[in-house]
């Protein structure tokens, strides 16, 4: 359960809201256990078309990649060499 709010209606109580993620089949039925409870429940789409097309950020190529840690092993014993960079991967 995602969300839990208390419905006041003036001074008297009215009953819970419950926000949950839809999912075929399984929301409608955790809907009506809730319903016999007096818990009123809302469901919210899990993918939105915003969430499929905003990307604010656009990826980092692999090459591009700073400041980190990099292992480069030897092609003629086991051992491997663990080195850091602040400069991108690539170079």
């Amino acid at each position: 359960m995602k969300q839990v709010k208390q419905i006041k209606k003036g001074s008297q109580k009215c009953g819970i809201q419950v926000v949950i993620p839809y999912v075929k089949g399984l929301s409608e039925a955790v809907s009506r256990i809730f319903t016999k409870f007096g818990v009123s429940v809302t469901s919210k789409p899990f993918k939105t078309i915003r969430n499929e097309l905003v990307h604010p950020k656009d990826k980092v190529q692999y090459e591009e990649l700073s400041e980190c840690i990099y292992q480069i092993p030897c092609k003629h014993c086991d051992k491997v060499y663990v080195g850091e960079t602040g400069r991108n991967l690539g170079v």
